[in-house]
């Protein structure tokens, strides 16, 4: 019975932003390390591959992501594995990230070059 009350949920969904399937072109998903084109958007080929790789969960195909420069990807099957500690990580959902084109993410994306121009401003000085 206790082992029960810890089981991943059948047909468990994790909500997305849609991102991904709104601009074809990518440009509002994570490519860090992909070779990107001279426009800045990711070679598609190559996020089709690490798309592939994350659907997979095989070493293979992580292995065969091209990557744009000589740098791997930095432990990318550790969302796959299993913790014996607290909760099953794969029966817990994450709300999706704020979509691109949101208020959210503008807001967030301000935030963050306010924080840039003013890092080196002290306290003392605002």
């Amino acid at each position: 019975a206790q082992a029960g009350l810890q089981s991943t949920p059948q047909n468990l969904q994790h909500p997305t932003n849609n991102d991904e399937n709104l601009y074809p072109n990518k440009i509002a998903s994570y490519s860090k390390g992909l070779p990107h084109n001279s426009d800045g958007t990711v070679t598609l080929s190559a996020f089709a591959a690490l798309v592939q790789a994350l659907n997979s969960g095989r070493p293979s195909d992580f292995n065969s992501i091209p990557m744009g420069g000589d740098r791997r990807l930095t432990n990318p099957q550790a969302g796959l594995a299993f913790d014996m500690e607290g909760p099953d990580g794969h029966a817990l959902v994450q709300p999706p990230a704020p979509a691109f084109a949101s208020r959210e993410q503008a807001a967030e994306i301000s935030e963050n070059y306010w924080m840039a121009l003013l890092r080196d401003v002290p306290f003392s000085q605002y």
